[in-house]
């Protein structure tokens, strides 16, 4: 079975490497068709439902938009018939528009990605030929999303592989699922991964340092009742559990551990902003938050600390995923520009280090 997503490139970026000190690497899975890399994951699933069900299947997701675009960028390709319920929030012309031109059909619900889901169960239920397509809980997803990982251990220098840490945003847990299957993959258990979140949408940051719940999977997961951060597609009320399972022996097992971390809307908004000036590359709040240890000093040391000093001359080596995201325009990155300056007038250093963050 051919895969539908593409290989991504491994930049090596000059000006972060040496600001930090170590080599870094971005991951920019931006260049997916659908501008995320949510479309290996997506792309797959399409595939193993076709080759199950035969092409009278059909396909239907409930999303906040990154994954009901993957999946109709997917399922276009292949000619799958594909019905999409996407929150309100997420249905800005542009995304309907590009859902349209891809042949899905389209229903704008609820306020947030629950209300959808359910709303999308209902519907699914009146048709057998109907499938759910998950949004970032199952394990085909995840297999799809460690393809990137496979990819990163080919264009990585040899000095440079295994890295010392890969840094990725984790909302609903499809991205770390991938990362942590991927580099199990490969015999990475020495890496530590570092997985990011916004506050007001950090249930898994919740799930790895304070009181829980409810349970299941063997471990206790942290809930929402309401997702209130701006970096919308980080937005679940919960991470999968079997996510938070492999996170959990990770972090136990693996010597290089695990750790999460949660920052403030404001701090993503500045790395996409101080990214799109280095990198000259837009991305949303959920692939900047990923990046915000890159523009914080006091970020990145309360993670690493001392951990990255270069062992025999050799210097350590950082992946950070930048998973991109079709949730942004230049009326955004203009708007995050002006909502800083208002709460400070300046966006100096100071500013940016003044945030509490979590670890």
């Amino acid at each position: 079975m051919a895969s539908l997503w593409h290989e991504t490139p491994l930049l090596y970026s000059d000006s972060i490497s040496s600001r930090l000190g170590c080599d870094v690497y971005l991951k920019l899975e931006t260049f997916q068709p659908p501008q995320s890399f949510k479309y290996r994951g997506q792309s797959l699933f399409v595939q193993e439902a076709l080759s199950e069900h035969g092409p009278e299947v059909h396909l239907v997701i409930a999303s906040g938009g990154n994954a009901a675009l993957a999946l109709a960028h997917a399922c276009c390709a292949l000619q799958v018939r594909c019905t999409v319920f996407i929150t309100e929030p997420a249905a800005r012309k542009a995304m309907l528009d590009s859902l349209s031109r891809l042949q899905a059909d389209v229903i704008v619900f609820g306020q947030d990605y629950v209300e959808a889901l359910r709303e999308a169960e209902g519907f699914a239920a009146t048709d057998e030929k109907i499938v759910m397509v998950p949004a970032y809980d199952h394990p085909i997803l995840w297999k799809g999303i460690s393809s990137m990982i496979s990819e990163i251990a080919e264009q990585l220098p040899e000095a440079a592989s295994p890295p010392d840490a890969i840094l990725c945003s984790v909302g609903g847990g499809s991205l770390l699922g991938g990362t942590l299957l991927g580099s199990a993959s490969q015999g990475w258990d020495d890496v530590h991964v570092v997985a990011l979140e916004t506050q007001g949408g950090d249930s898994f940051y919740h799930l790895c340092v304070t009181s829980t719940v409810s349970s299941e999977h063997g471990v206790t997961i942290a809930t929402f009742s309401a997702v209130t951060t701006l970096a919308t597609s980080l937005a679940a009320t919960a991470s999968a559990g079997s996510v938070i399972k492999m996170a959990v022996d990770h972090r136990e097992n693996g010597r290089g551990g695990l750790t999460c971390v949660t920052v403030p809307d404001e701090l993503s908004m500045y790395a996409a902003l101080e990214f799109a000036d280095e990198h000259k590359l837009l991305v949303e709040l959920a692939a900047s938050t990923t990046l915000t240890p890159i523009y914080s000093p006091v970020l990145f040391d309360g993670i690493f600390g001392d951990t990255l000093q270069p062992v025999s001359g050799q210097r350590r080596t950082l992946v950070f995923i930048v998973c991109g995201g079709s949730k942004v325009s230049l009326a955004d990155m203009a708007s995050y520009r002006a909502h800083l300056e208002q709460m400070d007038g300046t966006m100096g250093q100071a500013w940016v280090d003044g945030f509490a963050v979590a670890l």
